[in-house]
């Protein structure tokens, strides 16, 4: 499979790769480089504080929010806030859709918490 020539990222990766493996095979490098660029973000997402910083750099971007605001200015504006962190979704998915769901349960209650330490939310304790 060819190296996708619009993925800027991973041709730049993977003529580093191809540098530092000294192979000449651009496929070999540009999987390589996927390799190195997937285990980057198995080694982000093993710590709980790499989970609170893409869990946080999603919220804040809109991932999981809806870019339709009522008017087109505005809707194009989310879409595009959005769009910054949706490729790193996707690999995320793909690289270590475990740690995924890991950061997600830690971030729902990482809420619940701040929620209840402002005294809203809070479950009926009676």
């Amino acid at each position: 499979m060819a190296a996708d020539p619009r993925d800027v990222s991973a041709l730049l990766a993977a003529e580093l790769v191809k540098r530092e493996a000294g192979t000449d095979d651009p496929r070999r490098a540009t999987d390589w480089a996927r390799e190195i660029e997937d285990a980057d973000m198995q080694w982000l997402m093993a710590d709980k504080r790499g989970r609170r910083i893409v869990a946080r750099l999603m919220e804040r971007t809109g991932q999981w929010r809806s870019t339709y605001a009522g008017n087109d200015r505005d809707s194009v504006f989310l879409a595009a806030q959005r769009d910054v962190t949706t490729p790193m979704f996707a690999w995320l998915l793909k690289s270590c859709p475990d740690r995924f769901l890991q950061m997600i349960k830690e971030w729902q209650s990482h809420e619940r918490t701040k929620h209840d330490e402002r005294g809203r939310n809070r479950p009926d304790r009676s």
